[in-house]
């Protein structure tokens, strides 16, 4: 976390089944289903970082990489106090 932004960098983020998909080539299945997953969760991401920073989140990314087998999620938040919207 650094002024306005938190950005966490994951790594070795598949499941076996995921990994069986993209060795069979099913790589934007993986994708697109991941996507949904974060779309999903993004509003419990959300809370969990407020509620942990004291700030709003004012934007929310999420992306993932295959090789090498990454991933990132990055909030932009509020001015520091700024909770409400």
């Amino acid at each position: 976390m650094q002024g306005d932004y938190l950005v966490c960098f994951l790594e070795d983020i598949y499941t076996k089944a995921e990994r069986t998909l993209i060795e069979a080539g099913k790589l934007q299945q993986v994708i697109q289903a991941r996507n949904a997953f974060q779309d999903a969760m993004e509003p419990s991401f959300r809370q969990a970082v407020e509620e942990l920073t004291g700030r709003r989140v004012v934007a929310f990314l999420s992306q993932v990489g295959i090789d090498p087998d990454i991933g990132v999620e990055a909030f932009w938040l509020a001015p520091d106090g700024e909770l409400d919207s």
